[in-house]
């Protein structure tokens, strides 16, 4: 005999169908009260020393989750527990309900008892041959037990053979497992945390953002029924969350040992955690360091090599020695990472690394003396080698990276950093051609790639840096703006970006203040999360030969749209501003002036 095994949801382990064997008194079958005879084909609780063990005619073990009632035409019956209820009698033979399974309207209060004498349950299911469904609600279905042939389910939209409700007018067939679902599914924290809806056809409004579905991240089919949660945009097939044999994958299956050491790096990374996560393992490894370089052997004053590069009077130049900071002036001047970027005096301002663009919390820190100058580099910083070796730059030598999977998978998931910058050197374990993140193609860039077999998630890397909170007092000084994932979690409405306001996809990334409702695309954050986040503006210079009256500062220009000299235009790109004369210049117009400085 099949040992058959199936989940109910009045009991909490499986239930496996076999003979029961009795040595004493006969037990009473949990659906309908009525003893178990001995040698009879049941189902009994898998766990041998299971407090609550009960047993189960197979009939009643097999009962429909809902069924149509004749004498309740307007909502369909759902299977339920009496037991723990009381009070309660069947509505049809007004026979008390008790210590037995039955089924229940809860809208209308409406109890049917499985034993009830003027309509008995066998009746009932004998007599759903033929139904009528809120799905196909012109023409009665009616059901083929056994079906000759395979078709396309009209709910599910899988192809098989099975007991089948069909419409022979219409030709509209659809599963009987699928006519019996649930309008409305009961929670499963397992998938969500809100009841799910059944919709017979995907509902429209959601169709420019639904794809995948939110269980197994598979495509949707858009002919076939879903369940899904509005306030929350989840949409799921019916059949991954309907199943109770869905079992969910160790969350530490796809995880390997202990050993990859530096390699192993969770993302998204604050901004502060960058100089520790990122470049201190690096430098460890590129100069072949066991330990971090004790304060005591850092060298009291250095000097930033020089350079003729393009642009670097703005970045990594500078031509004053820089001092070594080991310890904080004052107790009180440690940095307090959740008010970071409050308002700050002229002797507590937030020191940015010159070289990481990322703040310095704490010492040791290289400073320079000159503070006009408000130059600093984290003193790891300052160890990054001058050139890369060769494990460092070819791919074949260097060690695989990984980072944990920002979407709410059911297993932890591990990225390779693949460093080709052509997606076809890629190998086969990368599925995908577009970043989930900012869901632009990987042309010729570096990407993260998911190395799960059975996931094409895959991220560009620097959408894998993005910071996962930033703060901006121009649009809220009281809380920060957090990377989220799936922000359209309990959150009905739309999103209107606050700063371009224009519509924002409710499944994708973005930067939002939950509290006060602010939402902002990736990109529109130029400075914190856009393309010029890893510039560190605010410098100031002297060109006398372009603007007499005051410094120059280098700046995102947003003061003026139109460049003081050539009159082009400079609004949202990097120049240099005196915002007291509302006087800006472009980098084109500033860049021989700017040179002269190198020299």
């Amino acid at each position: 005999m099949e040992k058959k095994v199936i989940d109910r949801f009045y009991h909490e382990h499986p239930l496996i169908l076999i003979e029961n064997v009795s040595n004493d008194e006969t037990p009473n079958c949990y659906g309908c009260g009525i003893p178990v005879n001995d040698l009879e084909v049941a189902y009994v609780c898998t766990v041998q020393n299971c407090s609550n063990r009960i047993i189960l005619h197979k009939k009643c073990g097999e009962l429909p989750s809902q069924i149509l009632h004749p004498k309740h035409p307007e909502h369909p019956l759902y299977l339920f527990d009496y037991h723990r209820s009381l009070g309660l009698w069947c509505d049809m033979c007004t026979c008390d309900l008790g210590k037995m399974l039955g089924y229940q309207c809860s809208s209308c209060m409406f109890d049917f008892d499985l034993r009830c004498k003027r309509i008995s349950i066998d009746d009932i299911l004998e007599g759903e041959r033929q139904i009528e469904h809120p799905s196909h609600p012109n023409h009665p279905l009616t059901l083929m037990r056994k079906p000759l042939f395979s078709f396309y389910c009209d709910g599910c939209g899988v192809n098989d053979v099975d007991m089948v409700y069909i419409c022979s007018t219409c030709e509209f067939m659809i599963h009987k497992s699928c006519a019996s679902l649930p309008l409305l599914l009961p929670i499963n924290l397992r998938y969500h945390h809100h009841r799910l809806s059944l919709a017979f056809i995907f509902p429209m409004e959601y169709r420019k953002y639904i794809f995948n579905c939110d269980v197994c991240f598979k495509r949707l089919d858009r002919t076939s029924w879903v369940y899904f949660c509005g306030d929350c945009r989840f949409f799921a097939h019916i059949r991954c969350v309907a199943s109770t044999t869905t079992e969910i994958a160790d969350e530490d299956s796809n995880l390997g040992g202990d050993d990859d050491g530096f390699d192993v790096v969770e993302f998204p990374l604050h901004a502060r955690d960058i100089s520790k996560e990122l470049i201190t393992p690096f430098v460890m490894r590129e100069k072949g360091l066991n330990n971090i370089p004790d304060v005591a052997d850092m060298p009291a004053t250095v000097k930033m090599p020089e350079t003729t590069a393009r642009f670097s009077f703005l970045f990594n130049y500078h031509n004053h020695p820089l001092s070594l900071v080991s310890e904080l002036p004052h107790k009180d001047d440690e940095v307090d990472h959740n008010d970071i970027m409050d308002a700050r005096g002229e002797d507590d301002v937030l020191k940015i690394c010159d070289v990481c663009v990322t703040p310095i919390s704490s010492p040791p820190y290289y400073a320079c003396a000159a503070t006009a100058c408000m130059y600093f580099v984290h003193s790891i910083c300052y160890l990054l080698p001058k050139t890369l070796s060769s494990s460092a730059a070819a791919p074949s030598l260097s060690p695989y990276l990984y980072c944990k999977c920002p979407e709410p998978h059911y297993k932890t998931h591990r990225f390779t950093l693949y460093t080709s910058s052509e997606l076809t050197d890629m190998d086969d374990s990368c599925q995908t051609d577009f970043c989930h993140g900012c869901t632009y193609y990987f042309n010729n860039s570096v990407a993260y790639c998911c190395s799960s077999s059975d996931c094409d998630f895959a991220l560009h890397v620097e959408c894998a840096m993005l910071p996962a909170s930033i703060t901006r007092r121009e649009w809220n000084e009281c809380h920060p703006l957090v990377l989220e994932f799936h922000a359209s979690f309990d959150h009905p409405s739309d999103f209107i970006c606050d700063f371009c306001e224009e519509e924002l996809h409710p499944r994708r990334w973005m930067y939002q203040c939950r509290p006060c409702d602010l939402s902002f695309h990736l990109l529109c954050l130029d400075t914190a999360s856009g393309g010029y986040r890893n510039i560190k503006f605010g410098r100031r210079f002297v060109l006398d030969g372009i603007h007499r009256n005051h410094p120059l500062t280098f700046n995102w220009i947003t003061i003026k749209r139109r460049c003081d000299i050539c009159h082009r235009n400079v609004y949202s790109y990097c120049g240099l501003e005196c915002a007291p004369c509302y006087y800006v210049v472009c980098m084109g117009c500033a860049r021989t002036e700017l040179a002269k400085m190198m020299y």
